[in-house]
């Protein structure tokens, strides 16, 4: 609404003025972490798109967006930003890692073999994926 957008940008002011901007997306972003916890996704979508906004070349971002977008079930939205982060770093484990989930849900298993590979290929040592693709 309206309101909230006028006070959201007041709030972000007087944190940006004390703390600085990265300091306010970090906890722009802690906020949309506690609010998908308690399965709030609209809450948690409009925290972290006000996070890409402000730093558009994070992957991360892109892929907590991406979960927000899995967990309500939007999976065509959750693969195009998985893309989007895989094509700003291509080295994006975790982008590789959460979109092998998705495709496991979407019973692509061999796309998913393929990203858990990409991703131990990466990172040798990324046991969540090796664990998956056991």
């Amino acid at each position: 609404t309206g309101k909230e957008e006028e006070d959201h940008e007041k709030v972000k002011e007087e944190i940006t003025k004390a703390m600085g901007q990265e300091e306010y997306v970090r906890l722009l972003e802690w906020v949309g972490m506690c609010r998908h916890l308690r399965y709030d996704l609209d809450g948690a979508l409009k925290c972290y798109e006000k996070c890409s906004e402000l730093e558009p070349l994070n992957t991360e971002l892109l892929v907590k967006r991406a979960g927000v977008k899995m967990d309500g079930s939007k999976h065509d939205e959750a693969e195009l930003l998985f893309a989007e982060a895989l094509s700003l770093d291509s080295s994006a484990s975790d982008a590789l890692l959460h979109r092998a989930n998705l495709r496991m849900l979407q019973q692509r298993a061999d796309d998913a073999k393929s990203d858990l590979e990409a991703c131990i290929r990466l990172f040798p040592n990324n046991l969540l994926a090796r664990l998956r693709l056991a």
